[in-house]
């Protein structure tokens, strides 16, 4: 797949009023991702797909292009990759849910790289008998060659990230905001022993926070 298509994906990306269901509708109705970025904001409307909100949002984004493409390669150069829903490094396995995202952020190794996956998924609040156990599993996980898949949130999240990584296992942190913003802030160590060990992936644009909404 090309450069040019991947920007384009990119760019449709950032238009966060725009989700999943609704560009599915639009690569229906456009056919390619090319079709559809040719449009203008007085054609999408005639399609009725977008709402008043998603119009202005796409309307607003338009002049943006350039900056979009330009900060696209910036990314790349400083290893916040993104890979659309054609490219050979998203991630096989979100294909088969439901309303996956069209394009993700990673930062590290591929998704794809881990042949064999399990979450480790839990309170917050965690008892230290919690914490110890899931770390502990995420030890053991790790010790038979499984990749161990996360939120990287304080207690039972953390705890089984940080049980496969210091056994010299790999992990993934899937955040609610971009890749390259740390949340919850007092995870920044695991958040760099992932960058370096294993992955860090988001279907956030670069730079969003990790707002409430985005966690589902």
């Amino acid at each position: 797949m090309s450069e040019r298509r991947e920007k384009l994906w990119y760019i449709l990306n950032y238009i966060a009023e725009i989700g999943p269901v609704t560009t599915e509708k639009l690569i229906e109705y456009t056919g390619d991702i090319e079709e559809l970025m040719e449009l203008s904001t007085d054609e999408l409307r005639e399609s009725n797909i977008l709402n008043d909100k998603m119009l202005r949002a796409w309307e607003d984004k338009r002049p943006m292009d350039g900056i979009l493409m330009a900060q696209y390669e910036a990314n790349e150069l400083f290893g916040m990759h993104f890979a659309s829903v054609e490219s050979e490094n998203y991630p096989e396995r979100l294909k088969n849910i439901p309303g996956h995202p069209y394009g993700i952020h990673y930062i590290g190794r591929n998704a794809n790289d881990y042949a064999h996956t399990a979450a480790i998924i839990g309170s917050r609040g965690c008892s230290g008998y919690g914490r110890e156990l899931a770390s502990e599993i995420g030890k053991r996980l790790s010790q038979i060659g499984v990749c161990v898949i996360s939120g990287m949130a304080l207690g039972i999240d953390a705890a089984g990230q940080w049980g496969a990584i210091n056994a010299g296992g790999a992990s993934v942190g899937g955040l609610g905001g971009g890749v390259d913003v740390c949340y919850p802030r007092e995870n920044m160590p695991l958040y760099e022993r992932l960058m370096s060990e294993g992955s860090i992936i988001s279907e956030q644009p670069c730079g969003c926070p990790a707002l409430p909404a985005n966690f589902r």
